[in-house]
């Protein structure tokens, strides 16, 4: 009876200790689970975190590229400002017009400006002062405005002019630069009958467009970010 007894109690122990082998079998698969989820959890985080940190370096660079863009077109605006105010006082016309719509025509911007200041000296004298038309459009001989456009600002003159440039002088062979020699459109007719407006032109390009310009040194810095 004694040893059945004890013999029973070694298969009671034996059932003891699978069954807590069982149950730490099972405490270790889920702690290992557990340890995977966590871990995977842990790295997906870590990578939403880098992530974050990508998207806010990207978006702060490109702020301060836009601010950097903005202020430095800006500071080509005050700068071109700055001479209409010189040469023209009473002129009101506005630099960001100027650079805003040579931009939309693709079209030189010391171009533009010489020949504003040429023509009427930005609408402050002759015809272009009556009218608004800055570029005296269909002026002849600047006797006559019978056929020229008025505008209510001379800011307004600008798009129309460039228009007629774009379409009618300039071409693959004919440049901004080339009209500085020979201003003629396409059928051969002259923008002026002045026989010195090209010499003239060229002198007052050549002022705005020289390295010593302020014009000149704040359109550097702004195609350097409008290049990329």
């Amino acid at each position: 009876m004694k040893e059945k007894l004890t013999e029973s109690s070694q298969n009671v122990y034996v059932k003891i200790v699978k069954d807590v082998c069982s149950i730490m079998s099972y405490i270790f698969i889920v702690a290992m689970a557990i340890f995977m989820i966590y871990d995977n959890l842990e790295k997906r985080i870590s990578n939403n975190e880098y992530k974050d940190n990508i998207e806010y370096v990207k978006d702060t660079y490109l702020e301060k590229l836009q601010l950097n863009f903005y202020s430095s077109k800006n500071a080509l605006a005050d700068s071109i400002d700055n001479y209409i105010e010189t040469v023209a006082p009473q002129s009101g016309m506005n630099a960001i017009s100027f650079i805003n719509e040579c931009e939309e025509y693709d079209i030189d911007l010391f171009f533009v400006i010489a020949q504003c200041q040429l023509e009427s000296n930005f609408a402050t004298t002759g015809l272009g002062a009556k009218t608004r038309s800055a570029f005296n459009i269909k002026a002849y001989d600047g006797k006559s405005d019978t056929y020229m456009d008025r505008y209510k600002h001379p800011d307004m003159s600008i798009k129309p002019y460039l228009h007629v440039i774009k379409t009618t002088y300039l071409d693959h062979d004919t440049t901004e630069l080339s009209l500085l020699d020979n201003y003629i459109n396409h059928n051969g007719d002259r923008y002026a009958s002045d026989p010195q407006y090209e010499a003239k032109l060229r002198d007052i390009y050549a002022k705005l467009s020289s390295k010593y310009s302020d014009i000149y040194k704040e359109y550097q810095k702004y195609k350097m970010l409008t290049s990329h």
